[in-house]
């Protein structure tokens, strides 16, 4: 049986041996395989030279990386990132939003509400002895939308005798009046956009049902004119993922975007969270590998969360760790996605409040059977290879897996598959952990067909 310090995965004709803590990964035929799952019971003395002269030049036995702990919540909890989610109001309606953001009453957080978080970050900050603490604004519906909390909390953090670094996730389509002081005072920018016209105008249409696509293009140039650090990020429907590599094609020579993420909805309607039809996961795995070598030839940062072997950790997500992330009615959550906590699904997730006077409430037992939850979780995946990227997944797309049957795990694994060969030919026939960005020299994106090691 695996362990978590290898995994033998089947790959055509051969395996990929795959070290996560070592950031390891070559080709084998299924002799060496077998050697490797009794390697530790044979005495040195009597191990074929050959081989261990592979296993050394490999840098096999090298010393991996500490390895990651569960994470067991701190008494008092005392994160050091504010996110808000400022408002569920929202310019756009697009048709996968799982807000479903600027259908139901408008909720929008008050400034009181929002210095009180940030205030409460860099208190933890300062008690901490960091160095800065961060303000982050986030969905639920557009950021943008409660502008003057928005721009006065920016200005408030700013106040602090700590540095912050303010990042904001946004569809971009802003007022002309936005644009100077986001260029001017947000750090980084997370920015929705779905590709080409075609798609962002059939996924991501405006409220009256217009195109939003001119004013996302806009944004980017404005932010590429500036020099502004930002990311894109897609998401794809069944209805679009075949065009997913042109999408890309045109993001690498159009934009300057150095970093792109893609997710496949997991959304039936806006509001329901839904398992993706199994014919669509196998679609979006065939036009992310196409997509991903078209961004490796333009030295571009391409991923999907649930698939990044070269990443290793105990928990996918940090934030109920790090983040102490606030609903507009002052809601404490664990999650970027729980805006409502009238939600059905919610309840898990909601762990406390913060109050008029300012004063934050966590139920500490909340958090910790929460964190107690994940781990669970992430137990039953012991024996998978993406025990230590994929990390037990995503808490709200947990809602409807149905475990390792489930089609997000299916596209995990053949994901994570998939890229770790293309990193092996990369690495000349043996990954050690290189840059993701441009793992080709030359932009090379084949994948691994041969044996690199036959014995």
């Amino acid at each position: 049986m695996p362990d978590d310090e290898t995994y033998f995965i089947k790959f055509q004709k051969s395996f990929i041996i795959f070290r996560p803590l070592s950031r390891l990964a070559f080709s084998g035929t299924l002799a060496l395989t077998r050697y490797l799952r009794r390697r530790s019971r044979i005495p040195v003395q009597d191990r074929p030279a050959d081989v261990e002269n592979f296993l050394a030049a490999v840098g096999y036995d090298s010393a991996g990386i500490q390895r990651p702990t569960a994470w067991t919540p701190a008494r008092p909890h005392r994160p050091t990132i504010a996110v808000l989610l400022l408002t569920s109001a929202c310019n756009l309606r697009c048709v996968y939003c799982y807000a479903d953001a600027g259908e139901s009453p408008v909720r929008s957080m008050p400034l009181a509400l929002a210095r009180h978080a940030i205030d409460a970050v860099h208190r933890n900050a300062r008690e901490a002895g960091a160095d800065r603490f961060s303000l982050s604004f986030h969905g639920g519906g557009e950021p943008t939308l409660n502008w003057d909390v928005l721009r006065a909390a920016v200005i408030h953090a700013r106040s602090k005798d700590l540095p912050c670094h303010i990042s904001l996730a946004t569809n971009g389509v802003w007022a002309e009046s936005q644009r100077e002081f986001i260029r001017r005072h947000i750090d980084d920018i997370s920015l929705s956009c779905d590709g080409l016209r075609p798609v962002q105008s059939a996924q991501r249409p405006r409220r009256d049902g217009g195109d939003s696509f001119d004013a996302v293009a806009e944004t980017i140039r404005l932010l590429d004119r500036a020099g502004r650090s930002y990311g894109l990020r897609m998401t794809v429907t069944p209805e679009w993922m075949d065009h997913l590599p042109d999408s890309v094609d045109w993001i690498c020579r159009e934009t300057g975007a150095r970093s792109v993420q893609v997710e496949p909805t997991f959304t039936s309607a806006r509001g329901r969270y839904a398992e993706l039809p199994r014919a669509a996961g196998q679609r979006f795995v065939k036009a992310f590998l196409q997509a991903w070598e078209i961004a490796a030839a333009h030295r571009r940062t391409f991923f999907y969360s649930g698939a990044q072997p070269w990443t290793v950790t105990a928990a996918f997500c940090q934030a109920p760790a790090r983040a102490l992330v606030v609903t507009p009615e002052g809601r404490i959550v664990t999650c970027f996605e729980i805006t409502d906590p009238r939600d059905e699904l919610a309840a898990p997730f909601v762990i406390g409040e913060v109050r008029d006077d300012g004063a934050l409430v966590v139920d500490e037992t909340m958090l910790t059977q929460f964190a107690a939850d994940q781990q669970v979780r992430r137990d039953s995946c012991h024996s998978c290879f993406c025990y230590w990227s994929c990390a037990g997944d995503c808490a709200t797309r947990s809602l409807t897996k149905t475990g390792r049957n489930s089609i997000r795990c299916w596209i995990n694994r053949t994901l994570t598959r998939e890229l770790l060969a293309r990193l092996i030919v990369g690495g000349d026939g043996c990954w050690r952990g290189q840059p993701v960005a441009s793992p080709f020299p030359g932009g090379e994106a084949s994948v691994a067909t041969r044996d690199f090691m036959p014995v």
